[in-house]
Parts: structure tokens; C-alpha cells; sequence
């Protein structure tokens, strides 16, 4: 049970900003990221989802002590089983993802895209 390092890649014009978590395996975490002042975020997994492989999106509001799931518009715990990009509904101090299933080639990069409104 790793935590990965999130890595700025990208920071655009009109405040766009790209974060990538790379070598996630299943139980490890990312660190978190604190963007509060970014209202919009994407987040995607790419890469050998395994068995069951499944990223459950997390955010903290007391600095990252404590992490619970994020969720989609339809209240579901928002999860990432395939490379589909999912949306928190929520807005929290920070935001990570954590493996929470997988097997042993459970191997992926979860990239975050996070806007300021326009």
C-alpha cells in the first residue's frame, strides 16, 4: 500500500491545470492534491485495471487526515472501473484516488483535470 506523488503536467491559459498519479497499484493511494479554488474537475484511469480493478475518488476537508468517497451527479460513489472520465459533485480541500480492488497486473495512471469557471 504505496502513496503515489501527484505530478503537475500541464497548466494552461484560463487556469486549467493537469495532475497525473502513475504507477498505482491495487491498495496504493495518491497523495492528495489540495485545488479548492478549482470548482470543475475530471478525473480518467488509464492503464491494466485487472481483475476487479476499481478507483474510488476520495476528498478531505480537515487537510487529509481523513478521506471519504466523492460522488457523481446521481449520488454514486464516483469509482473509475475503465478509462471512462468521471466528475465529483462535491468540492473538497483536497482530492486523491485510491485502488480500492484490483489483482496483481493492477497497474494504472489516474489523471486529473481541474478548471476555474469561465
Amino acid at each position: 500500500m504505496a502513496v503515489r506523488t501527484a505530478v503537475e503536467v500541464f497548466t494552461g491559459i484560463g487556469g486549467i491545470k493537469v495532475y497525473k498519479w502513475e504507477g498505482l497499484l491495487n491498495t496504493d493511494t495518491g497523495s492528495g492534491v489540495r485545488l479548492p479554488h478549482y470548482a470543475d474537475k475530471s478525473l480518467q484511469a488509464v492503464g491494466t485495471f485487472g481483475a476487479g480493478g476499481t478507483v474510488t475518488i476520495q476528498g478531505s476537508n480537515d487537510l487529509g487526515v481523513t478521506f471519504g468517497a466523492l460522488h457523481r451527479f446521481d449520488a454514486t460513489d464516483l469509482t473509475l472501473a475503465d478509462s471512462e472520465p468521471g466528475a465529483p459533485v462535491e468540492n473538497t480541500v483536497e482530492i486523491r484516488p485510491n485502488v480500492t480492488a484490483g489483482d496483481g497486473t493492477t497497474s494504472l495512471v489516474v489523471w486529473l483535470l481541474a478548471a476555474t469557471p469561465r
